[in-house]
């Protein structure tokens, strides 16, 4: 009786594991990302979010289940993970940094943390002066 009890909870923990799995295959690209900022290691990402976040950092166990799809990522674990890896939640999920093009977004993704804010600030003075033109010149068409 003991074995066939025995045996019953560890068919259901394999279904259950199964599940899981299965609602957490979604595909991601965290390892990419960690592998593109040059940290080599579950274990060097993991300090990097305790140093960030104090007590609420993410174990190492946990990054390895998150990057191969065997655990469900939350929202503050991805938030967490995009400062440390600097770039956006949805970034880790969608965008692989090692296959941009040579497109305005791939070469402003290949730029440091200091050069994409350069390249804003740049774009938003640019956008000023283009607004600034047209309203100067929509004035003098007008007289």
């Amino acid at each position: 009786m003991h074995k066939k009890v025995t045996r019953l909870k560890a068919v259901k923990r394999k279904r259950r594991m199964n599940v899981i799995r299965s609602a957490a295959s979604t595909k991601n690209n965290i390892r990419n990302w960690r592998l593109f900022r040059k940290i080599r290691t579950h274990g060097e990402l993991s300090a990097r979010t305790f140093r960030l976040r104090g007590r609420e950092g993410i174990l190492r166990p946990t990054i390895s289940r998150l990057e191969t799809g065997k655990l469900d990522y939350r929202q503050s674990q991805l938030e967490t993970l995009a400062i440390v890896l600097e770039c956006s939640p949805a970034e880790l999920i969608s965008v692989n940094p090692f296959h941009w093009g040579d497109d305005a977004l791939g070469i402003y993704y290949s730029l440091s943390k200091p050069g994409q804010d350069a390249c804003l600030s740049y774009m938003r003075d640019k956008k000023r002066e283009e607004t600034l033109a047209a309203t100067i010149g929509g004035v003098l068409a007008a007289q």
